[in-house]
């Protein structure tokens, strides 16, 4: 009989992972259930079972090798935690309602330093367009370092675009 090209020699029962060998003489023995001649499907849980002993056999040796890796470093990191705490104890605040309120404090903290910013910003704004406006009087050194800023600048913006299209050096992805 010509086997179809889809057909496969493996049994209807067989399972990925399970190393099939012939226990039992294969003339002697074929299944209504067009398994391959020679093998009882028994043989798959034995199989199964040996290979489940195996691996928990391989298991318990790798966990007598971490255990103690795992016992060192964890000491090590608790300890290395308590000395880092004992050294920086003036910074913990204790007080469960003073501990609430910290997350506000930084915000609005962070929120009134929002003028002066802007303030300090307005005066190098200024400054900058003192030196632009008068460009032809820049040094040759002020000039570089400005033509050096430039082309950072445009660098990080082109970077940020490949990274934007995904690596894509020529252009989107339409």
């Amino acid at each position: 009989k010509k086997k179809r090209r889809f057909e496969s020699n493996r049994p209807r029962w067989f399972i990925p992972g399970v190393l099939y060998t012939d226990v039992v003489d294969r003339s002697t023995c074929a299944f209504s259930t067009g398994a391959r001649p020679g093998v009882h499907p028994s043989f798959i849980i034995m199989a199964s079972h040996s290979a489940t002993q195996k691996l928990a056999s391989l298991a318990t040796q790798a966990r007598k090798v971490a255990d103690p890796l795992y016992a060192r470093l964890r000491a090590e990191t608790v300890k290395s935690y308590e000395q880092m705490m004992a050294a920086n104890k003036e910074y913990v605040v204790a007080d469960a309602v003073a501990a609430d309120k910290l997350a506000k404090q930084w915000f609005y903290t962070k929120m009134s330093q929002i003028p002066g910013g802007i303030k300090t910003s307005a005066a190098e704004l200024g400054v900058l367009k003192g030196k632009l406006g008068g460009w032809k009087e820049l040094s040759a050194q002020e000039m570089g370092v400005l033509v050096a800023f430039g082309a950072e600048l445009f660098a990080w913006f082109s970077i940020g675009e490949i990274v934007g299209r995904g690596g894509s050096i020529t252009g989107y992805d339409i």
